[in-house]
């Protein structure tokens, strides 16, 4: 799990240093750097699996991922600590796109001295992966493992032509996707070969949406490789279509997906971006306990903007994302500095009453 990161010079980040826990809610308003934050671990994620170029290319270039741009700002840096190793790497911009200036990984062995392994040095990839491969160790494969899962999950689009409500290829089951997109197919997996993690789906949805009863997966008579949602309501036979879900059960249904399936099969540190969107107070209720049940396994990232949903975790749960000026500034709060005003206030009051920062 990752203990810190360092990060300066990335897109609203001029300098900070980021310490995590097992669980970590970051608060802020619109604009302050949320997403910014979460945004580095799929850039770090790219960076791994060799697609820097096309990133930068299909972001709109180098500029885009500089502290307002290269003539501010000449070099990204961007270091993390997984316990007693750290991943270090230096982009700058040329021309139009970024050079990885370096990209090195710091371990330290049981006598307590650090040894560097330096991948990458003044090139357009990374050979991170390349130079695990070559000279495998437990580390660099365990950072590689933990970094190449790096993803950020949100199921806002639920429109009608939206990929949650299509019909999915049925062996699309590399993973459950971070747009929802193989709901069906993932659900159907699930069912067949791991069906308590798939009842316990289907009890969590029964508590959200009482008027649900069990989901009918099979798959396409006229295609036998392609599956579409159907389920039904307490009370009626008659098979219900995924279109009869609520943009808001819908998104429930992908995130009591997503945290209850195997755990085997979720990343080290799972990343959701505002995940209280159209969700009613039962479902975020809901949502808030299987998030803080499964961060006693993995490390989770929350950007949230709902008082009602910070209401639900600890204020040591809590990073608070403040934009001064120009600059993201991110506070993890101390429950010593509020534990009087805790007494007689929730979490939720003391963000409306502006005093936790981030407003």
């Amino acid at each position: 799990m990752i203990n810190e990161i360092k990060v300066s010079g990335y897109k609203s980040i001029k300098e900070s240093e980021i310490k995590l826990n097992n669980l970590n809610i970051l608060t802020g308003t619109n604009g302050s750097g949320k997403t910014n934050f979460l945004s580095i671990f799929k850039f770090l994620n790219h960076i791994i699996n060799e697609n820097l170029q096309k990133t930068v290319m299909l972001s709109g270039g180098a500029d885009n991922f500089l502290y307002y741009g290269r003539e501010i700002t000449n070099k990204i840096t961007i270091k993390i600590e997984f316990g007693t190793s750290k991943y270090h790497i230096e982009l700058s911009p040329t021309r139009d796109i970024l050079i990885i200036d370096k990209e090195v990984l710091t371990s330290t062995s049981p006598n307590n001295s650090p040894s560097d392994i330096l991948f990458t040095k003044n090139e357009l990839e990374s050979n991170f992966r390349r130079e695990t491969l070559l000279r495998p160790g437990k580390i660099a494969d365990q950072m590689l493992d933990a970094m190449k899962d790096w993803k950020i999950y949100h199921f806002h689009d639920t429109s009608a032509n939206s990929p949650i409500r299509s019909t999915t290829k049925i062996n699309d089951l590399n993973y459950f996707n971070d747009d929802g997109s193989n709901l069906a197919s993932y659900l159907y997996f699930l069912k067949q070969h791991h069906p308590q993690n798939y009842l316990l789906i289907e009890k969590s949805i029964q508590l959200a949406a009482p008027y649900f009863d069990k989901f009918k997966l099979e798959p396409n008579l006229s295609n036998k490789k392609m599956i579409y949602l159907k389920w039904l309501s307490k009370g009626f036979d008659q098979q219900m279509s995924i279109d009869d879900f609520s943009d808001g059960t819908l998104r429930f249904i992908c995130y009591a997906t997503l945290l209850q399936q195997p755990q085997e099969f979720i990343p080290q540190t799972l990343i959701i971006d505002e995940p209280e969107l159209g969700l009613h107070p039962k479902a975020l209720e809901l949502l808030a306990s299987m998030i803080k049940s499964l961060s006693k396994q993995k490390q989770v990232l929350v950007s949230t903007q709902s008082v009602e949903f910070i209401n639900y975790f600890d204020i040591e749960d809590l990073i608070v994302v403040d934009r001064d000026n120009t600059d993201s500034k991110f506070k993890r709060l101390e429950y010593e500095k509020f534990e009087k005003l805790l007494e007689e206030y929730s979490v939720g009051d003391l963000w409306n009453k502006n005093l936790l920062g981030g407003r």
